[in-house]
């Protein structure tokens, strides 16, 4: 993962300018207590705090692949003091794989900044027979097995 150096000052500097943040922050997280960005963003609430001359606080909101934590944040207003971790999975993989998802990711946030960006790896067991991406070719339909 590659956490991008700029982000601390950058996500800071409207603050510097302005009574903002006058409370804590509140960073929901929708997904569950130990996972990867969880700990991320755990990682960054101290800088991020001391930056910002206030707390930030992370809040996990698990539940219905990101749904539950996104909505949260949706419905948490507009003051800027509540903050929401948009991944992957709540802001891209859910508007396809999600029935009447009851957010736009992209139409009811704004992008504050690109904080991290996570590789994603195909891998197969070692003993397979799977060893490259010409071995994941489907075979012609002449030659599949019928059920």
């Amino acid at each position: 993962m590659n956490i991008t150096r700029r982000a601390m000052p950058w996500l800071a500097a409207p603050a510097l300018a302005q009574s903002w943040p006058d409370r804590p922050i509140r960073i929901i997280i929708a997904f569950p207590a130990g996972s990867v960005t969880d700990t991320l963003f755990r990682n960054l609430t101290e800088p991020l705090g001391r930056e910002l001359g206030q707390t930030v606080l992370i809040e996990n909101r698990p539940g219905g692949n990101g749904v539950v934590g996104t909505m949260a944040a949706r419905g948490a207003g507009t003051d800027g003091h509540t903050w929401l971790v948009l991944s992957v999975t709540n802001g891209a993989l859910n508007s396809y794989t999600v029935r009447n998802l009851p957010y736009d990711p992209l139409g009811d946030f704004e992008q504050i900044g690109l904080v991290a960006e996570a590789p994603y790896m195909l891998v197969a067991p070692a003993s397979g027979r799977m060893h490259s991406p010409s071995a994941m070719a489907i075979p012609p339909p002449s030659s599949r097995r019928r059920c």
